[in-house]
């Protein structure tokens, strides 16, 4: 297993965002499913990290966070189905924050639906706290729960500013 982030500072190719498109879909049926275009602005686009993880060269999940000054907000985590429930999404997510952390990144919220109880739980393990209920949130009317997780640059004497100045981290992708 390898796990990529910055994925706009690789070579994305067209079976890569073929295979992004197909977990997106086969997790989010029926909810907010992207389209190429969409998933190629996020790609690309500064404001925003997208991490993947692959095994044998094929992505098998992927995990894609909205950066605005300190904080960021989770847009979205998928896992293909043949691959869920072996600890992926946690340790992708694990590491994807991370990422978040060394560009200067403090805080990191997520909307939920309140009745995903896996992904829930999943984010209470990782440290995230419910903060708030937003009632009817979803087209369908579901409720969504609104979370928070405090990140912390280590060893850092001025913590307010960013580690890398602005600079991505490096592109080195992490091995399993």
């Amino acid at each position: 297993m390898v796990i990529f982030s910055n994925l706009n500072q690789f070579n994305l190719t067209k079976i890569d965002l073929e295979n992004i498109i197909e977990i997106d879909s086969q997790n989010f049926k029926g909810l907010s499913i992207w389209d190429k275009e969409d998933f190629l602005y996020y790609i690309t686009n500064k404001n925003y990290l997208f991490s993947v993880i692959k095994k044998d060269g094929c992505i098998v999940g992927f995990c894609l966070s909205f950066i605005s000054s300190f904080e960021s907000e989770l847009y979205k985590i998928a896992i293909k189905k043949d691959f869920q429930n072996l600890g992926l999404a946690k340790l992708l997510l694990i590491l994807h924050l991370a990422c978040l952390n060394l560009k200067g990144i403090k805080v990191s919220y997520l909307e939920v639906s309140i009745n995903n109880y896996k992904a829930i739980n999943l984010y209470k393990k990782i440290g995230y706290k419910e903060i708030k209920k937003r009632e009817k949130y979803y087209y369908n009317k579901e409720d969504a729960l609104v979370m928070k997780l405090e990140l912390r640059i280590r060893g850092l004497s001025n913590p307010q500013k960013p580690l890398n100045n602005g600079i991505s981290p490096p592109h080195t992708p992490f091995k399993i």
